[in-house]
C-alpha cells in the first residue's frame, strides 16, 4: 500500500483475544483497570494524573478494532464510556467525565489514523526504528487532540482561567503523548515481537540476568535516594545495553517496567523526581520515561531490522542458491534446447537437450561461423542467410518464434527444430539472446504421414476415376460411391446411397455364388470372406444403368472398431474388359513367341533362375542344336556352361550369377562353346530376365554363331601385328616387345639389347630377278634370324628390306654383339631361289639400353648406327654402348633464341588441306609449326621442338599454337562461312599430361568464338597407350563439348585396335610411312586395308597423309579410304596463300577431278619430304 494511505486492517490478537467478542470484554476490564490506575497516579489532589496509560491501551484496542466500520464505532463508543464512567467514579463530576471520555476517544482516533497513515506499511507494524516515530508523531497528534477537548472542556466546564487551559494543554498533551508511547510501543513491540524465553540460553541467559541485576540496582540505587533529577538520567546506558543487545520485545518490556517503577516510586515519595513540585513530577517523570523509550527501543528496533534484513538476505541467497539450483535441474531435464549467447555470439549457456540437438556447434549456437559450416537449412533444402538466423535477429533486438530449421550433422539424424529465439534485457548492441529449441522433428513427421494420408484417401477417391470404390454399412446399404463408381456404373451417388450392391451385380451370378457357399443371395454372398478376416477378390459380372454388363475384378474388405466389430465394408472394383482381351492377346502372343523360338534362325534357349540351378535349360530351339552340334534331349537339363570352353567358363557363370542377383537385366559375352568333336565354335551370348507367364521368371539366352567373325578379326589382329608376307612381328610389335624389354631391366638387373639389319645388295636382286624372287628372298632373311637368335629374342621387319631383333636381359655389348655376328653371318649364306642362286650381305647396328631408355629413343640410336654401319663401307657391325646421348651443346642456345622468337611472334602457322576423296572439297585443314628465323630462315619443327620438348617452354609453345590455330579457324569460318574447314592441331604427349589442357582447350575455343565442333585434336599412336583414365576423361569432357579427336601416324605406334576402340576418336590418320610403300608391300597394303575396315566398323573418318603420287591415290579410293592429304594435293602453306587456295578450290570437280592429273600452282614443286 502506498504511504499515505489508510490502512484498513485490524492489529492481529493472539490466541483466544482473536475472538471479537472475548477481545471487546478483555479491553473494556483492561481499560477500565488502566483508567482507575491512571487516575490514582494524582498527585495531592492535582486535576491531572502523573501518567495516562488508557491513552496506549486504547490506542491497541481501536487498533485491533480498526479494520471493521461496525467493530470501530462500538468499541470507540465502549471506550469513551468506560473512560467516563472511571472517572465518574473516580471523583470528577458527570459532565466533567463525559468531556474526558469524548477527549480520550477522540485522541486515540486521531492517535490511530495518523499512525495508519504514516507508518507506510500495511497493518501495524512494529519492526523498524521508522515505525517508532511514526508512532511518537501520532501520539503528539493524539495527545494534542485530546488536551484541546479535554482540558478546554474542562476550562469552560470547571471556570477555570485561559492561563490554566493552556498549562492543562500542554501537560496533557504531553502526558497522554508519552503514554501512548510507551504502552502502545510497548504493547505493539510484544506483538509483533513476542518474547521468547527459550531461547536465552548459556551466554545468553547470562548477559540477561546481568543486566536485570543492574537494571535493580541501578533503579534501586537512583530512586531509593533523593538524588539530583540529573543524575536519574545515569540509567540511561543501561537502557542503551538493553536496547543494542536484546529485542524489541524485551526493550518494550524494560520501558514499561521502568515506568511503572518510575511512576510508583515517584507517587510513594521516593527518587530524584519526589522533591519536586507536583506539575515538576508530571513533566520530570515522563520527559524520563520518553527519554528511556526513545533511546532504547529505536536501538532494539534498528537491531531487528539489520537482523531480519540479514535473515531475510540470507534467506534470499539460500532461495536464490535453490532457485538457480531449481533452474539448473529443469534446464538441464527439459526436452527443449535451451541456450544463451552474448552479444558477439559466444555460447554461455547450453543445456544437454541443446547439445544432443544440435551438437557442439551449431548454426543456431555461434553465430561467429557460417551456416554451411554446420548443415542448417530452411525446411526446404536450402541455405539459411545469415541476415535469417535467429539467433542473428534476436541479437539485433528482434522477437522471434516458431521458426524451423533443418539441422543436417554427420553421424546423427537429420532434425527439424522449431527455434524460439528473443533479447536479453540491455542496451543495443550490448544485450545477449536466448533461445528455445524444439524438436519437432517426429511432429512433422507425424503431420507429413497424416497430410499424406489424407491427401492419398483425397487423392484415390477423386483420381480413381477407373476404379469404383464404394463402402457399406454391416447391412450392406451403400455410405460411398465414388466418381470411379458413378462413371463405370452410370448411376449418381445420390441414386445408390442407401441401396444394395446387388443393384449392380447380375443376379443370376449372385445366385449361383450363394449356392456354392450354402447361403440365401444378399448381401453377405459378397463379404463371405470379408467378415472372417480376408479379403475376397473375385471378378463379377456388372450391369450398368444403361443395361452394359463388363467383367469386373472386385475386392472386398472388413473395416473394423478398435474391439474388432464390424463396423463396415469397403469395396474396390476395376473393369477388367481390357485384361480379359489382353490374356487373350498375350496367349496369341506366347503361341506366336513358341513359334518364332522354334523357327529362329539364331540359337535360343530358355535357363533356369532358381538359385542352385542358374543356367540349366528347359527350353531350346533348333537352331541351337545346330549350333552346338548336339540334339534337344543333349541340351534340356543340361547347364549352359556345360558346353563352354574351360578358360570361358568362369566368365559365363559370374554373368548368369550377375543376372540371378538382379544386379544386372541384360548381359552380353562372347565364349567358345565346344562341340562332341572336340571343335571351338564362337558365339555371342546375349542373356535376359524374361517374366514367362505361368512360372517363375527365367532366363532367355540368345546365342549368334560368330566363329566367322573372330576368326576375321583374329587375322585382322595379326595383319595389323605382323608382315605379311615373312610373318614376323612389324614396328608396331616391335615398340611392344622392346618396351617390355626395357622394363625388364628393372627387375632382374640385365639390359636389353637392340639389332637394327638392313640387307646390302637386296635391290639388285629385286630388279634383275624381279620382286618374286626379292619377296623369296626376304622369307629365307626371315626365318634364317629366326634359327640364329636366342630364346625369347624377337624377330621383326620394319618394311623394305630392314629387320630387327629385340633382345631382353642381355648381359652387355659383348653378349649383343655375338647374336648380331650370327645374325650377319646367316644372312652372308648364299640364297637358292627360283630365279637362281643369289648372294647379300648386311649392315647391322646394336646398341644396348638401360631402364630409363626409351623405345623410341633406342630405335633411333640402332638406326644411326645402321647407317654408320653402311657409311663405313657396309657388311659390318657398328656397336653403339654409351647410353643415350644427352643435350646436344647448342640446345641452351637454341631455346633462348626460340624464347625471343615466340616473344616476338616469329614462330606461325602453315596448313595443310584434307580432300574428301569422295565429294573432292577440303574438310579439314592440318596446322604446321614453322619458325622464321632471323639467320636461318624458315625451320621446320624437327630443328627445334626436340630441344623445347623438355623444357618449361614446351607448354608455352603448345598454347600459342593451340591459340593459334582456333584464330586462323575463326577466321575461315567468317570468310567461308559453311565452307570452312575442320581446323586440325598436333596435340604433344606433355600437352596431354598437363591437368590444364581441357581448359587451355576450352579457353582458346572461348577467346575466338571459333565453334568445337570445327576443331580436332590430333594425338600420335604412339600415346594412345598410355591415354590412362583421367586423361580419357579430360578428352571425352571436350569431345563433349563438340571438339573432334583424331589418331596420327596410325600404323608406326604400338596402340592395339582394342585400346583404339575403346577412345573416342572422330579421325584415324594413315601414317606417311605406310602410304609411301603402297604397291611395294603386301604387308603396308593389309595394313591400310585393315585401318579402313576398323574406320567402317568403329565410326571414324580414315585419312591417309603424306599421299605423293596418283598410284598411291588410286589405291586409297579403291581400299575405301575417305580423305587424303599430302604434296600431290598441295603441300602446306602460308596462312594468306591458304586462304586463297580454300576459296579457289575446284569443288565443282566433286568426283572427277582426282582422277586426272595432278596440276600444282605454279611455283610449288613436288617436294616429297612431309615436313611435320
Amino acid at each position: 500500500m502506498a504511504h499515505g494511505e489508510a490502512v484498513e486492517r485490524s492489529l492481529p490478537m493472539p490466541g483466544a483475544l482473536a475472538v471479537p467478542w472475548v477481545r471487546r470484554l478483555a479491553f473494556v476490564l483492561a481499560y477500565g483497570l488502566v483508567c482507575w490506575l491512571g487516575r490514582a497516579t494524582r498527585i495531592d489532589g492535582q486535576f491531572l494524573s502523573l501518567v495516562w496509560p488508557a491513552a496506549g491501551v486504547g490506542f491497541l484496542w481501536l487498533a485491533a478494532s480498526w479494520g471493521s466500520r461496525r467493530d470501530l464505532v462500538v468499541d470507540g463508543a465502549l471506550l469513551c464510556v468506560v473512560s467516563a464512567v472511571v472517572n465518574a467514579v473516580t471523583g470528577v463530576g458527570p459532565s466533567l467525565s463525559a468531556a474526558l471520555g469524548l477527549a480520550n476517544l477522540t485522541g486515540t482516533l486521531i492517535a490511530c489514523w495518523a499512525f495508519s497513515v504514516t507508518a507506510g506499511e500495511p497493518g501495524w507494524p512494529m519492526s523498524r526504528p521508522r515505525h517508532l516515530w511514526a508512532l511518537l508523531c501520532s501520539a503528539v497528534a493524539g495527545g494534542l487532540a485530546s488536551a484541546v477537548v479535554g482540558a478546554v472542556g474542562s476550562a469552560l466546564l470547571s471556570g477555570s482561567t485561559v492561563r490554566w487551559a493552556a498549562v492543562a494543554v500542554s501537560v496533557w498533551a504531553f502526558r497522554l503523548t508519552v503514554s501512548v508511547l510507551v504502552v502502545a510501543g510497548a504493547g505493539l513491540c510484544l506483538l509483533t515481537s513476542p518474547l521468547r524465553p527459550g531461547r536465552l540460553r548459556g551466554a545468553r541467559l547470562g548477559e540477561a540476568l546481568t543486566v536485570g541485576v543492574i537494571l535493580l540496582l541501578g533503579y534501586a540505587e537512583v530512586f531509593g535516594s533523593t538524588m539530583p533529577v540529573p543524575l536519574s538520567y545515569g540509567l540511561l546506558p543501561l537502557s542503551v545495553w538493553v536496547g543494542a543487545r536484546f529485542g524489541p520485545g524485551a526493550t518494550a518490556l524494560h520501558a514499561l517496567t521502568a515506568g511503572v517503577a518510575v511512576v510508583v516510586l515517584t507517587r510513594t515519595g521516593h527518587g530524584p523526581f519526589a522533591v519536586l513540585s507536583p506539575q515538576a513530577q508530571t513533566l520530570a517523570a515522563l520527559g524520563f520515561l520518553a527519554v528511556v523509550t526513545l533511546v532504547s527501543l529505536p536501538l532494539a528496533l534498528g537491531r531487528q531490522e539489520r537482523q531480519q534484513l540479514t535473515a531475510r538476505l540470507e534467506d534470499a541467497r539460500r532461495r536464490a542458491v535453490e532457485q538457480a539450483e531449481l533452474l539448473d535441474a529443469v534446464i538441464r531435464s527439459t526436452a527443449d534446447g535451451l541456450l544463451v549467447v552474448a552479444p558477439d555470439g559466444r555460447v554461455l549457456l547450453r543445456n544437454p537437450r541443446a547439445e544432443e540437438l544440435t551438437g557442439t556447434a551449431s548454426p543456431v549456437l555461434d553465430l561467429r561461423l557460417p551456416p554451411a559450416h554446420y548443415g542448417c537449412y530452411l525446411p526446404d533444402g536450402s541455405p539459411v542467410p545469415e541476415a535469417e538466423r535467429p539467433l542473428g535477429r534476436a541479437l539485433h533486438g528482434e522477437e522471434v518464434t516458431d521458426v524451423e530449421l533443418l539441422v543436417r550433422r554427420p553421424g546423427a539424424p537429420e532434425r527439424i527444430l522449431s527455434v524460439d529465439a528473443r533479447p536479453l534485457p540491455g542496451p543495443p548492441g550490448e544485450r545477449g539472446a536466448v533461445a528455445v529449441l524444439r524438436d519437432v522433428t517426429s511432429t512433422r513427421r507425424a503431420a507429413e504421414e497424416v497430410a499424406r494420408a489424407r491427401d492419398l484417401l483425397a487423392g484415390v477417391l477423386a483420381a480413381a476415376t477407373d476404379q469404383a470404390i464404394v463402402a457399406t454399412d454391416p447391412q450392406g446399404r451403400v455410405t460411398l460411391f465414388n466418381e470411379g463408381a458413378q462413371r463405370m456404373l452410370g448411376y449418381d451417388e445420390s441414386q445408390v446411397l442407401g441401396a444394395q450392391p446387388a443393384l449392380w451385380h447380375d443376379a443370376a451370378e449372385v445366385a449361383h455364388r450363394a449356392g456354392e457357399l450354402g447361403i440365401e443371395p444378399g448381401h453377405a454372398v459378397f463379404v463371405q470372406e470379408a467378415v472372417q478376416g480376408r479379403a475376397e477378390t473375385r471378378v463379377w459380372t456388372f450391369v450398368a444403368r444403361d443395361g452394359r454388363r463388363f467383367p469386373a475384378r472386385e475386392t472386398v474388405t472388413a473395416m473394423r472398431h478398435d474391439d474388432g466389430a464390424v463396423r463396415g465394408f469397403i469395396a474396390v472394383a476395376i473393369d477388367v474388359t481390357e485384361q480379359v482381351r489382353a490374356q487373350e492377346v498375350l496367349e496369341a502372343s506366347e503361341r506366336w513367341f513358341r513359334l518364332a523360338f522354334e523357327t529362329a534362325p539364331v540359337g535360343m534357349a530358355m535357363a533356369s533362375l532358381s538359385p542352385g540351378v542358374t543356367g540349366r535349360m528347359f527350353s531350346v530351339n533348333e537352331a541351337l542344336c545346330t549350333f552346338m552340334g548336339r540334339g534337344h534331349h543333349d541340351l534340356q537339363g543340361q547347364h549352359v556352361a556345360d558346353f563352354v570352353d574351360a578358360e570361358d567358363e568362369g566368365a559365363l557363370v559370374a554373368l548368369l550369377g550377375r543376372l540371378a542377383a538382379g544386379e544386372e537385366v541384360v548381359a552380353r559375352i562372347e565364349c567358345r562353346f565346344r562341340r562332341p568333336d572336340g571343335s571351338a565354335v564362337w558365339g555371342a551370348c546375349a542373356a535376359s530376365l524374361a517374366p514367362g507367364a505361368g512360372r517363375e521368371p527365367h532366363l532367355l539366352l540368345l546365342v549368334e554363331d560368330v566363329t566367322a567373325r573372330r576368326d576375321a578379326e583374329e587375322r585382322l589382329a595379326q595383319l595389323a601385328l605382323h608382315d605379311a608376307l615373312t610373318g614376323l612381328p612389324n614396328r608396331t610389335l616391335l615398340a611392344d616387345r622392346l618396351e617390355h624389354a626395357l622394363s625388364e631391366t628393372g627387375r632382374t638387373g640385365l639390359r636389353a639389347g637392340l639389332i637394327y639389319l638392313d640387307l646390302d645388295g637386296f635391290k639388285e636382286v629385286n630388279d634383275s630377278a624381279g620382286h618374286a624372287a626379292g619377296d623369296e628372298l626376304l622369307v629365307q632373311v626371315a626365318e634364317r634370324l629366326r634359327q640364329c637368335v636366342r630364346p625369347g629374342d624377337t624377330v621383326t621387319r620394319l618394311g623394305g628390306d630392314e629387320f630387327a631383333v629385340v633382345c631382353p636381359s642381355i648381359g652387355g655389348s659383348h653378349d649383343l654383339h655375338a647374336v648380331a655376328a650370327r645374325a650377319l653371318e646367316v644372312v652372308r649364306l648364299p640364297y637358292e631361289l627360283g630365279a637362281g642362286r643369289f648372294g647379300i650381305s648386311a649392315s647391322v647396328g646394336a646398341t644396348v639400353a638401360v631402364a630409363h631408355d626409351t623405345a623410341e629413343r633406342v630405335l633411333q640410336v640402332a638406326d644411326e648406327a645402321m647407317y654408320a654401319a653402311k657409311r663405313a663401307g657396309k657388311d659390318r657391325i657398328v656397336l653403339r654402348d654409351a647410353g643415350l646421348p644427352g643435350p646436344r651443346a647448342g640446345d641452351s642456345r637454341l631455346l633462348g633464341e626460340l624464347r625471343v622468337g615466340l616473344a616476338e611472334g616469329q614462330l606461325v602457322l602453315h596448313g595443310q588441306p584434307i580432300v574428301d576423296l569422295e565429294a573432292g572439297r577440303v574438310v579439314g585443314v592440318e596446322t604446321l609449326l614453322r619458325w622464321r628465323h632471323p639467320v636461318r630462315g624458315l625451320l621446320p619443327p624437327v630443328e627445334f621442338l626436340d630441344a623445347a620438348g623438355s623444357s618449361s617452354l614446351m607448354g608455352e609453345l603448345c598454347r600459342r599454337v593451340l591459340a593459334e590455330a582456333c584464330r586462323m579457324g575463326a577466321a575461315w569460318g567468317e570468310v567461308l562461312g559453311e565452307a570452312a574447314p575442320l581446323v586440325h592441331v598436333n596435340v604433344s604427349g606433355r600437352e596431354l599430361e598437363s591437368r590444364t589442357f581441357a581448359g587451355d582447350v576450352l579457353d582458346a575455343l572461348r577467346r575466338y568464338r571459333m565453334p568445337p565442333d570445327r576443331l580436332v585434336l590430333e594425338v600420335t599412336e604412339g600415346l594412345v597407350p598410355i591415354v590412362h583414365d583421367a586423361l580419357a576423361q579430360d578428352l571425352g569432357e571436350l569431345r563433349a563439348e563438340g571438339v573432334r579427336l583424331a589418331v596420327d601416324d596410325l600404323g608406326t605406334g604400338s596402340s592395339s585396335l582394342s585400346r583404339l576402340s575403346e577412345l573416342p576418336f572422330d579421325v584415324l590418320k594413315i601414317d606417311a610411312r605406310v602410304v609411301a610403300c603402297l604397291g611395294e608391300s603386301a604387308s603396308c597394303d593389309a595394313l591400310v586395308r585393315a585401318v579402313v575396315g576398323l574406320g567402317r566398323a568403329l565410326g571414324p573418318m580414315v585419312v591417309a597423309e603424306g599421299v605423293q603420287t596418283p598410284v598411291q591415290l588410286e589405291r586409297l579410293r579403291g581400299y575405301g579410304c575417305d580423305g587424303a592429304q599430302g604434296h600431290l594435293l598441295s603441300p602446306p602453306r602460308p596462312e594468306a596463300e591458304l586462304l586463297v587456295l580454300l576459296r579457289e578450290w575446284p569443288s565443282t570437280r566433286a568426283h572427277g577431278w582426282l582422277r586426272g592429273p595432278i596440276v600444282l600452282p605454279a611455283g610449288e614443286p613436288l617436294d616429297v619430304r612431309e615436313d611435320r
